[in-house]
């Protein structure tokens, strides 16, 4: 991908996750005034991008440590083993031409 404004490419990843796979929980901030509330989240913001900053840690670590976002990463049925398998099939039927085989494996 291509940022608006420079010339020089860079990868892009997504992830496909459920939001709806995680349990209602007590915000870690309720109670607080807002004023608290705001330099928490700062902080906890400020040391993170500290720590990608420095090498610390990576995005990807991180999507691969945070138990919220395994949790909606497994939700997704995009995600499973067996999904990536047949989407693998399909997309090497498409790639060698045989588009009617595909179709048939990507609609499942």
């Amino acid at each position: 991908v291509t940022v608006k404004g420079s010339a020089v490419p860079m990868k892009f990843y997504t992830v496909n996750m459920k939001l709806n796979a995680l349990e209602e929980e007590r915000a870690p901030f309720e109670g607080l005034p807002p004023k608290k509330k705001k330099e928490m989240r700062n902080e906890a913001k400020k040391e993170l991008k500290t720590a990608l900053v420095n090498g610390i840690t990576s995005t990807a670590e991180l999507l691969k440590e945070e138990e919220n976002v395994l949790k909606m990463m497994a939700a997704d049925k995009s995600n499973q083993p067996e999904f990536k398998r047949e989407y693998q099939a399909a997309f090497n039927k498409y790639i060698g031409g045989n588009w009617g085989e595909a179709i048939l494996i990507f609609r499942k």
